[in-house]
């Protein structure tokens, strides 16, 4: 190979692990920075619930893991365009937080989830039940040690 060419792709990918240390950089800074979240689960779960309440869906969007923000942010301004309000989204979030399991795995980097099933409709004429199962998950920023929203 070409002893040129072979120092210029030694200096690109010494250039490009800079680049991505730095962006890691960055991103560790940014999670050590974050404020929207709780020591527990729950504790995040209801403050993102009472931000919903509030109508304050720029703050709510905060609760999730940053790379989710935006697209949570422009799906509660989607339903509120769509419905005129945050009802059908504060229900379905309380039945979860009120009715559902906490499952967490053993490893606390693994995070948790809120699993609520329940029957839409039952067939009366036999033994089948039709159930769907709403869930939210949760992981923690190790960073901020506070739990984020996923």
């Amino acid at each position: 190979m070409d002893p040129i060419k072979q120092a210029f792709d030694k200096i690109k990918q010494e250039k490009e692990d800079e680049v991505l240390a730095e962006k890691e950089r960055e991103f560790i800074e940014m999670l050590k920075n974050d404020v929207f979240g709780g020591k527990t689960p729950e504790e995040t779960f209801d403050m993102f619930l009472t931000a919903l309440k509030a109508r304050d869906i720029e703050k709510a969007s905060k609760y999730y893991v940053s790379w989710e923000q935006e697209k949570i942010l422009d799906i509660l301004e989607e339903e509120v365009v769509k419905d005129k309000s945050l009802n059908k989204v504060i229900l379905s979030f309380t039945e979860i937080r009120e009715k559902g399991k906490k499952v967490c795995s053993e490893l606390k980097s693994f995070g948790c989830s809120f699993l609520y099933t329940y029957t839409i409709n039952e067939d009366k004429t036999s033994s089948k039940k039709n159930e769907e199962t709403k869930f939210t998950s949760f992981k923690f920023n190790e960073f901020a040690n506070i739990w984020k929203m996923t």
